[in-house]
Formats: C-alpha cells, structure tokens, sequence
C-alpha cells in the first residue's frame, strides 16, 4: 500500500472521531491543504518521502487533541444557588384569629420565595414553605386535608400542589368578607397622636386607603381631619397644593420641621442645666470658698470645750447625776470617793483661783490693749449651795 493511502486512511479514521475534519482528496486530484498538520496528498507518480514529512501516530494524536480543544465550547461560569439565594426573615406565624395578619404573612412568604428562587422554583415547596408557619385553626384547617396521604384511596386537594390554589384557600377561610367595610370604619377612627411622627401615621393611612375605593379628595379631607392642631396651625400659613401626594409631603415637610425645633428646645435645655466653662470655674470658686468657710467654722467650734453630760449649761450637776453621787456617797464636785464637797481639795483649790481672779480685774486699770484671754478662765462652781445643804 502506498503512503499517500495510509495517510488517508488515518485521516478517515479522524474524520470518525471528529466528523467536521475534512477528509483529504484522493490521489489524482490536484494538491490540496489537509486540515491535519498542512499535510498533503500527492498524485499518483509523486515521490511521498521527497514531498510529505514524517508524521508519527503519536504527533497526529497530540495533533489532533490540539483541534477538538480550539473547537470546544468555552463552559459556562458556575452559578451556586447558595451564591443566587439571600438571607430573608421567616414570616410570622399565621395562627388565622386575626384576619389583618393574613396579607404580611403572604408578602413575607413571596419575599422568601424571592430572595431563593432556585429552592422555591415549583409550587410544591411553596406550599410546603407556608405550611411549616401556619399554627391554630389555620393548621387544623389544612392539616385535616392531608391526614390520610399514606392511604391508598387518598386524594390530594388542588391546593396541595399549587401555590395559587393556596392562597385561594387561605383567603377563603380567614380573610375578612368584608374588608373594605372594616377599612372604610377604621379610617374614620384614625387620629394621629400629638407625639406621633407623620411619617410614622401616615404608614397606617396608606395601609387602609389601599383597602378602600375612595378618591383623592376624600381620602386628603380624612388625612387633614386626623392630623393633629400643631399641624393644622402651620397650614393655614401656606399654600395647599391640590394634589394628595404633594399635600402629603408639604405635611411631612412641617412635621419634620416642628421635631427639629423640639430638638432644638431639648439641646438649649440640656446647655441651661449645663453651665458654661466660665460659669463653671465660678461656680467652683465660689463653692471651695464656701467650703473653706464652713471647714474654718467646724475648726473653730472644735476649740471650744463641749458640755459634759453630767453637766447642765449653766455648769450645775444634772438631777440623775446628782442622784447618783448621793446614793453612792460620792463628792458632789469632783465625783471622788471618801469625802464631800466641803472637803474636796478640788473644790477649794477653784474657788481659791476665783478668788484671785477676781481681785486682778479690780485692781487692774481698763486699758485697750486688755484682752480676755489675760483672764484666767476656771469653772464656776454652781454647786456650793447644793452641797452645803447636802453636806
């Protein structure tokens, strides 16, 4: 066989493998590129080892693996549910008593659903979802439905597998029948607080104005009615706009208003309690000072010798102590054992001080210079006549 067959014969056997390499001409045809390496056939007569290189099995495979990964597919980038799914809060518990709770346990139930689509892609899940948050008398209410899905006679209510279904069934049995009956009643009862911020009320109003079929004028004349005086005041002062949804930012524009301005008061009253730094150091001087003062007055009524309790102030013994020194015998004066009063060394030696004192201030000439503290002080002794008429 001859070169140029063999090569063809390799170059059928690729174009198995990978029908869009071409297939090189027979001989007899006129020279032609083959896909394979610029590989050529050559007519017959042609010398095949002048005119085509050497080309081993192992370089055509290498070759040929070369071609089907420039013409494969360039493979999508992965996408991860985790990386596709947010972190959204659960719904609350629907427990069907109140019929108000019905519409956020659905929107949050759609917010789930939306924040992981990939895990609730199909109805099934849904349900299941919002099956798993229902308790009470909504729960005994679907439950009963499916208690027998084990039996083979069951069959599976519309709803159980789909979501739509589902909330049909939900809206039947705990919706309000008359929701826009209870909305129109409420808003007529709707007031909003003097300590309310507007834009805290007007979430409730839009909540049941989107349950009632009223007009613009109806609903702005129930809004200005609900507001309180604070804010009617300041709108007899500017110009209404006629549509409901600049009036209602020309009232969130006051209200927001009227809070700053109470901060403001707040933070003046917060700077009067607060005194300045000038008034501060004053205010400190001021009280060492008067500090100062009152420690001076507690060191000077510490000098002064305070009153002994058996002592009334006019330096005589009171009635108990003197009752006590009588019955046990004791010295009237000094409180001594053995002896009385009129016996008492005590006692003589003052009376002999007062003696003494007595005559220096006689004989003494008034001067200016004269202090008492020149005057020896001795206790008076109150007590003579007591104790003469004890003794």
């Amino acid at each position: 066989m001859s070169r140029p067959t063999t090569r063809r014969a390799a170059a059928q056997s690729r174009a198995n493998t990978d029908p869009d390499l071409p297939i090189p001409d027979s001989p007899g045809t006129d020279t032609s590129v083959n896909a394979v390496g610029g590989l050529t056939d050559t007519p017959d007569g042609a010398d095949p080892v002048a005119d085509t290189p050497n080309v081993s099995a192992r370089e055509l495979m290498e070759l040929l693996g070369r071609v089907l990964a420039d013409r494969a597919p360039a493979a999508p980038p992965a996408h991860s549910s985790a990386s596709r799914s947010i972190k959204v809060n659960p719904p609350e518990e629907f427990d069907g008593r109140s019929s108000r709770k019905l519409k956020s346990f659905l929107v949050s139930c759609n917010n789930a659903f939306r924040g992981d689509p990939d895990v609730f892609a199909n109805d099934d899940k849904r349900v299941t979802f919002a099956l798993s948050y229902l308790r009470g008398s909504a729960q005994r209410h679907f439950d009963h439905q499916i208690e027998d899905e084990e039996e083979p006679h069951f069959v599976a209510p519309p709803w159980l597998h789909s979501w739509t279904y589902f909330v049909e069934e939900l809206r039947e049995m705990f919706a309000d029948p008359n929701s826009e009956a209870t909305a129109e009643a409420d808003l007529d009862n709707l007031r909003m607080r003097a300590n309310q911020k507007f834009s805290d009320f007007l979430v409730e109003f839009n909540v049941l104005a989107s349950q009632v079929n009223w007009g613009d004028r109806a609903l702005r004349h129930r809004l200005k009615q609900a507001l309180p005086d604070r804010i009617k005041d300041n709108l007899v002062l500017v110009q209404e706009p006629s549509g409901l949804l600049e009036w209602k930012h020309l009232v969130l524009s006051i209200d927001r208003r009227y809070w700053e301005r109470q901060e403001d008061i707040r933070r003046e009253g917060r700077l009067k309690s607060n005194p300045t730094r000038n008034s501060g150091s004053t205010t400190t001087t001021s009280a060492s000072a008067q500090g100062k003062t009152t420690s001076t007055s507690k060191a000077n009524s510490g000098n002064t010798t305070a009153t002994p309790r058996h002592l009334t102030p006019n330096g005589s013994l009171n009635s108990e102590e003197r009752e006590r020194r009588i019955a046990n015998s004791l010295c009237l004066y000094c409180g001594g054992d053995g002896h009385k009063a009129v016996e008492c060394s005590k006692a003589k030696a003052a009376k002999a001080r007062q003696g003494r004192a007595a005559e220096t201030v006689s004989a003494a000439p008034p001067t200016p210079s004269s202090s008492k503290d020149d005057i020896p002080s001795t206790p008076s002794i109150t007590v003579d006549n007591n104790v003469r008429s004890e003794n």
